[in-house]
């Protein structure tokens, strides 16, 4: 975790967001805060330009306290660590949104059974811990499975209703 001070940031000249894509470039290339394109006049086709320190320059916490943090037209840059702390925490390894809400995304793929049978084991499982959430939490199964489900309700809601249309 890096906690910025921010008062000391703006005492050099420097925002948070400064640092924040200072530190952005360094580990995951410049496209992530601007893009920059290369146009190949020969044949048309642009190419998109990242800038990104080599991972063996960044292996190490003593090495990422040397990422040099600068703007534009700034005369020296400042190195992290003279700006922000750094701890150890723990943090979801990939946090996602649906509608709005924060969600765990769990994969899971059908190999040599059919859908059906996995959906079942699916809804045994979320059934066991569905009780265990708080009433903020919930479960949901999206994607094919869900899919499944819906076609299977309209396609018995179409055999259960009666024909309209059928005169004897």
């Amino acid at each position: 975790m890096v906690d910025t001070d921010r008062t000391l940031a703006q005492q050099v000249g420097l925002t948070e967001r400064d640092v924040a894509n200072s530190l952005l470039i360094s580990l995951t290339g410049s496209g992530a805060t601007t893009t920059n394109f290369w146009l190949n006049y020969k044949n048309g086709v642009s190419y998109q330009v990242i800038v990104q320190t080599p991972q063996h320059r960044v292996a190490s916490l003593d090495e990422l306290h040397r990422t040099p943090v600068a703007i534009a037209g700034q005369s020296s840059p400042q190195l992290l660590s003279n700006l922000a702390d750094f701890h150890r925490t723990t943090t979801p390894l990939s946090l996602n949104h649906y509608n709005v809400q924060p969600v765990f995304d769990v994969y899971a793929s059908v190999q040599g059974t059919d859908l059906g049978s996995v959906s079942s084991g699916a809804a045994g499982i979320v059934a066991k811990y569905q009780g265990q959430l708080s009433k903020a939490s919930s479960i949901v199964v999206r994607g094919q499975v869900q899919s499944m489900n819906q076609a299977f309700a309209q396609l018995a809601l179409g055999i259960a209703s009666p024909c309209c249309s059928c005169t004897f």
